[in-house]
């Protein structure tokens, strides 16, 4: 008998759907078919399971004196009301939600204010209390009226002198202060608990111990002495990292006993802004990854507390981040040191351990997913969470945009994803191959499919799909249906189908989706079928 028995003819299909994230380390034909073997700009959602372009980011305004933004906080009082403020240059603007900025105090020009709504609100008094990452600044004040310098008291009420801060995180009423310097001496590693119910109290010479009651001001040395570049707070407790040391968490309750124990040895942040609470979890970049506080304490120094597994070739190189956190959305955006890109986290996608997370995000726009200031603020007109970005022009983006016109109001957008490696029976060739796309009607778009033959032989065929616009009938005249907007003559969100026409043939490909068009647009499968005979 021959070993070279022919497979004889038979219909086969794949039909691509999506809603994973990017998968680019492992082998592209063992990879989730909803998942990307490379790609960028587009979005994923849990419940979605359809190819969609991400919204882009809108240009809200410009500051007067078009300096570079560099920091800014919101503050949510008590009352819910909000007032959100912008640091660009020397001058801090109080931001009216629109188009107006008006100057309510000024900073040292090379500072870097940082007043987070969720860590740095004083709600007993309605106060946001404002660090500055540089330490070229004292820590200042907003009541939602007055922007000003805080007056800080010793223990025993006398004055304290100048007081300068990177990071702060209110808690229990206490404002923890860290990576500080007063008039005399800069000290990264220390740590600076004020008295409980008074932020303006605090000591540099109490420790906890018995000797001080439960509510005095404290301080803490980090436990390796090295500089904290980080401090945020979860599960109860306050964690700090350590530049090139390690992490650590707070434990204790009161300033008779807090103390700080090695959470995990041999693992720091890197950068900055590069810890945050995710809600359920903290995630850190470090140098060419990014990793879970929850994995790190449940499985130690492994492989489970890296989130980026499986993205790891394509930052590997990266030095550091600056990772900020939209509970709203809940999205993690992590911005690489000097890399004109942003890699998106989708938390529910992570927890249903399912699938990929990740996103990669570009822009054509000239602020290239490098801002010189990002940071989780409240929009004052709806109150809602957005992640906001500046620039060093003086303008001011929302990620989470709206606009139709792409980036900054000024950049088309252009997704790509490129599927799993789909493959024909063993010893057989696809040949006869047609397909379909299926998309929702929005708007005018344009889907170049690429099909890229692999196997025996090797080689690249596209072929460009037009999605028309809109089409309507307008059944009864006049405005066509009770006065309303084409209540019979729209058929805008329903889904489309066109049939194409492949070229070549082979016994292994990839399909990369390359489409440009409206943001709103969205392509709900990709079908092929072809026949497979033996070779």
């Amino acid at each position: 008998m021959s070993g070279n028995k022919k497979i004889g003819p038979s219909d086969l299909n794949v039909v691509l759907k999506f809603g994973g994230g990017m998968h680019t380390k492992a082998s592209p034909d063992e990879i989730d078919p909803r998942e990307a073997a490379d790609g960028f700009n587009f979005d994923i959602d849990l419940q979605d399971r359809n190819l969609n372009i991400r919204a882009p980011f809108d240009l809200i305004g410009t500051v007067p004196n078009a300096q570079p933004i560099l920091g800014g906080g919101s503050l949510l009082k008590t009352d819910g009301t909000v007032t959100t403020l912008f640091q660009a240059g020397g001058v801090v603007y109080k931001w009216d939600g629109v188009t107006t900025f008006t100057s309510v105090g000024t900073c040292n020009s090379n500072s870097k204010l940082r007043g987070n709504w969720r860590t740095h609100t004083w709600n007993l008094t309605d106060v946001l209390i404002f660090t500055d990452l540089t330490l070229n600044d004292t820590v200042k004040q907003w009541d939602g009226t007055t922007f000003s310098t805080i007056t800080f008291l010793d223990q025993g009420g006398g004055a304290f002198g100048t007081f300068y801060a990177k990071y702060l995180n209110i808690d229990n009423e206490i404002a923890i202060f860290a990576n500080v310097k007063d008039s005399s001496a800069t000290s990264p590693h220390m740590m600076i608990g004020s008295k409980q119910s008074d932020y303006t109290k605090i000591s540099i010479v109490n420790t906890p111990s018995n000797a001080i009651s439960v509510s005095d001001p404290f301080f803490l040395l980090s436990p390796d002495l090295k500089p904290i570049n980080a401090l945020t707070k979860s599960f109860g407790t306050t964690m700090i990292s350590t530049e090139k040391g390690e992490i650590f968490n707070l434990t204790g309750t009161t300033a008779q006993n807090y103390a700080f124990n090695s959470f995990y040895p041999g693992s720091a942040a890197s950068g900055v802004e590069s810890m945050t609470d995710i809600g359920n979890d903290i995630i850190y970049g470090r140098q060419g990854r990014i990793e879970s506080v929850i994995d790190t304490n449940t499985f130690g120094n492994s492989q489970a507390s890296d989130l980026t597994a499986g993205i790891a070739d394509r930052i590997k190189s990266y030095s550091g981040w600056t990772i900020k956190f939209n509970s709203r959305t809940r999205r993690a955006y992590a911005f690489p040191t000097g890399v004109s890109e942003a890699w998106v986290l989708d938390t529910p996608v992570l927890q249903a351990q399912q699938l990929s997370p990740w996103m990669r995000w570009t822009t054509k726009h000239s602020l290239g997913f490098t801002p010189t200031f990002v940071e989780s603020m409240l929009d004052p007109l709806d109150g809602l969470e957005y992640i906001f970005m500046g620039d060093s022009s003086g303008n001011i983006y929302r990620m989470e945009g709206t606009g139709l016109n792409g980036d900054g109001g000024t950049s088309n957008l252009e997704m790509q994803f490129l599927s799993k490696l789909f493959s024909a029976q063993l010893d057989s060739v696809a040949y006869d191959i047609e397909g379909y796309i299926k998309y929702t009607k929005v708007d005018i778009g344009t889907v170049n499919l690429t099909f890229k033959y692999q196997g025996v032989e090797i080689f690249d065929r596209s072929i460009t799909i037009n999605l028309p616009d809109v089409t309507s009938a307008n059944y009864y005249g006049g405005n066509v249906w009770y006065n309303g907007n084409f209540y019979y003559g729209s058929f805008a969100g329903s889904l489309a189908r066109q049939k194409f026409i492949p070229p070549g043939d082979a016994n292994e490909f990839q399909i990369l989706v390359d489409y440009t068009g409206n943001a709103a647009q969205s392509i709900n499968e990709i079908g092929i079928r072809f026949r497979a005979a033996g070779q």
